[in-house]
């Protein structure tokens, strides 16, 4: 916002924007040139795609302009012919979750994530499943996820976290796994969460379980933090007054009063 803008760069965005003319058109500079000769990059080489690219690349165009059942059979056309690569059982997998399959989804994707693809979508598809079975039958009489459930779905989402593109939907599943989960995340658990809402800063909720999971920890240096930049950044009374209930019961941050 430009009240937040103010705050940090002490001028309105009209004066930042005159600033910045007045730097662009006046600064001392010296133009300098030089010849470089690059290396000739080496040879384009093309070939034919493969049926599982094939089907794969047909199959995502089909299903995003919706057509569901033409994409299924781009998608089970080369299977069906033997065709195994990671990336078409990803597809496959994903595409049979959003269609309700889970149980043959959970299969394809089982299989491509063992082949080690590299789509953190599929990763996030399975955990997907996982917690959803999770939340249908919880491993506890409290209704918390067990242990084992707890670690079942955050196995896929520790491993989509490393891959690219970083998906904003993997951290905000992580939260959510130890928020119903028995086992309370320890201090390097909590890190992940940070590591989330460093990537992805306007997501208050992931912020504010991450927050409390780091109060829970004892690591208020990290709590402080994160809830005075949420109570900054608060779109209205009502979410602000949530982080405030939250900085209550935190010790004060180092340098604030």
């Amino acid at each position: 916002s430009e009240a937040l803008f103010t705050a940090c760069f002490k001028m309105s965005y009209r004066n930042m924007l005159d600033e910045l003319r007045g730097y662009i058109k006046f600064t001392d500079y010296k133009d300098q040139e030089a010849h470089v000769k690059l290396a000739e990059p080496p040879p384009l080489v093309l070939r034919d795609a493969t049926q599982a690219e094939v089907g794969r690349i047909k199959g995502e165009a089909l299903l995003l302009a919706a057509h569901p059942e033409k994409a299924r059979v781009e998608f089970t056309t080369p299977y069906i012919r033997g065709e195994r690569d990671p990336r078409l059982l990803a597809s496959l997998g994903i595409f049979e979750h959003t269609v309700g399959e889970d149980d043959h989804a959970g299969k394809f994707l089982d299989a491509a994530i063992a082949a080690k693809v590299e789509r953190p979508a599929a990763y996030l598809t399975l955990a997907q499943i996982r917690y959803a079975a999770a939340m249908a039958k919880p491993g506890t009489t409290d209704g918390d996820f067990s242990p084992t459930q707890t670690a079942q779905v955050l196995a896929p989402l520790l491993v989509a976290r490393q891959q690219q593109p970083q998906l904003q939907a993997v951290y905000e599943l992580i939260g959510d796994t130890w928020s119903h989960s028995a086992m309370k995340p320890k201090k390097e658990d909590v890190a992940v969460l940070v590591e989330g809402v460093r990537l992805f800063p306007t997501r208050l909720r992931m912020l504010y379980q991450t927050a409390v999971f780091a109060a829970d920890t004892g690591m208020d240096n990290v709590a402080g933090p994160l809830v005075d930049y949420a109570l900054q950044v608060a779109p209205d009374a009502k979410t602000k007054a949530v982080f405030e209930k939250l900085k209550a019961t935190l010790p004060p941050t180092p340098g604030k009063t």
